[in-house]
């Protein structure tokens, strides 16, 4: 598939979610033999129409040139044709978002958006609004992690969830619980608000204070759980996972004075 037909699907990801009637579209393609009887099972025994959209979606950008063109012409057939041209419309758009990889909803406009930009792979958790055509655009409400920090993210997942658990049975023996993903970004657990909270911190140079800035993201619960289901989506998005490894796992952290050198584990110069 072309690039320009993948970011055409990317763009339009949650209408595409939305609208898509994926067991007639299914149907449609193995019909064709876009789809093999194998891809057509995978996708079907998903189960709900969310999940059989996205990895229809995912699919489909590994079949081949004339995949697309497929999909359009079934969803045309079911009775989707404004669909479609919405579809092929947003390729002629020049757009920032024409760059994202991937575009995973968690709920309420907030997306998990895998981008490029100057060369650089990043993992953007981020609130986004529709302009006055009716295309998502992200706002400043979110973060962008670095795919080190993302990696962490993924890492600290167990941990981050018996945090949850122990606020909400109100068994911690402390107020919050934080989360180091390198630089000055931060995930925060506390008893007070009922979200998991991934915001940039920085050292005012006047008191050396270290404080949150405006530069992140509150996340519900229900919203967690939707992020952490984008996980197998952003493996697949990032082929450059493969060569990356933490920071905090380099074989030269080990020596516990080079990790207080590093301006990505310990950005502030406190002591470990």
């Amino acid at each position: 598939m072309q690039k320009e037909n993948r970011d055409a699907l990317q763009r339009n990801y949650v209408k595409l979610v939305k609208e898509t009637p994926v067991d007639l579209v299914v149907g449609h393609l193995y019909q064709t033999g876009i789809l093999t009887d194998e891809l057509r099972e995978e996708i079907l025994q998903n189960p709900n129409t969310y999940s059989k959209t996205r990895q229809l979606i995912s699919t489909i950008q590994r079949r081949g040139p004339h995949a697309f063109d497929g999909f359009c012409t079934a969803l045309i057939d079911e009775g989707k044709s404004a669909l479609v041209h919405h579809l092929k419309a947003s390729m002629t758009e020049k757009s920032e978002v024409s760059k994202d990889r991937a575009m995973l909803p968690i709920g309420d406009d907030i997306f998990v958006v895998v981008s490029e930009w100057c060369d650089k792979v990043l993992v953007h958790i981020r609130k986004y609004e529709k302009n006055s055509a009716a295309i998502y655009v992200p706002t400043k409400k979110g973060v962008a992690l670095t795919l080190n920090q993302w990696q962490l993210l993924e890492m600290y997942v167990n941990e981050i969830e018996d945090a949850i658990g122990q606020m909400i049975d109100d068994v911690s023996e402390v107020p919050e619980m934080t989360f180091h993903l390198g630089k000055g970004v931060y995930i925060t657990v506390n008893k007070i608000y009922p979200t998991v909270d991934v915001r940039q911190r920085w050292m005012t140079p006047d008191t050396n204070q270290i404080v949150s800035t405006k530069k992140g993201i509150s996340l519900t619960y229900d919203k967690w759980e939707a992020l952490k289901g984008t996980f197998p989506a952003v493996r697949e998005a990032v082929p450059e996972f493969e060569n990356t490894i933490p920071c905090i796992l380099s074989d030269d952290h080990q020596n516990q004075e080079r990790m207080l050198n590093c301006s990505t584990c310990n950005p502030f110069g406190e002591p470990l």
